[in-house]
């Protein structure tokens, strides 16, 4: 039992210092009314908030893709 709290606590920090390394990639408006984020120092253009949510969205699952064996 203590061997499963203690490995259940080690999961619970690795999976914390993953979100905290997790980029957040926000979502800017534009003065024309548009909505940006910057994806790997590119900038991606968005006619809506939606659109830009779920561009973010989709970014940050391809980061924990690649990032969460390590």
């Amino acid at each position: 039992m203590l061997q499963k709290r203690i490995q259940h606590h080690q999961q619970a920090a690795g999976l914390a210092q993953l979100i905290a390394a997790m980029p957040e990639y926000p979502i800017y408006r534009e003065v024309d009314g548009r909505y940006s984020i910057y994806i790997d120092r590119q900038q991606h253009l968005f006619a809506s908030e939606t659109a830009a949510r779920l561009a973010q969205l989709t970014a940050r699952a391809r980061w924990l893709c690649t990032h969460r064996d390590g």
